[in-house]
């Protein structure tokens, strides 16, 4: 079976944990620059604009088409 993950090692996966765009999309930019398998979005942790339908497709587009590991575990944050 085909994967789009790396076969001859572990998958490097960066998880992002910062609070505007600008900021996360540097950082998805940085870790894919750097080799990162994964880019993993740690919602908990990003602002409203991140969190929008657009600001999630902005991110989404802004890995390259890299996969993406999304978490959400804390919900008293949200703004």
């Amino acid at each position: 079976m085909n994967s789009f993950l790396p076969s001859d090692r572990p998958a490097i996966t960066a998880l992002i944990y910062e609070g505007d765009i600008q900021k996360v999309k540097n950082e998805i930019k940085m870790v894919t620059e750097q080799g990162a398998d994964i880019v993993g979005l740690m919602l908990e942790g990003y602002d409203v604009q991140c969190r929008s339908e657009k600001g999630m497709k902005t991110l989404i587009e802004s890995a390259q088409g890299k996969p993406i590991y999304i978490t959400d575990y804390l919900r008293s944050n949200i703004n």
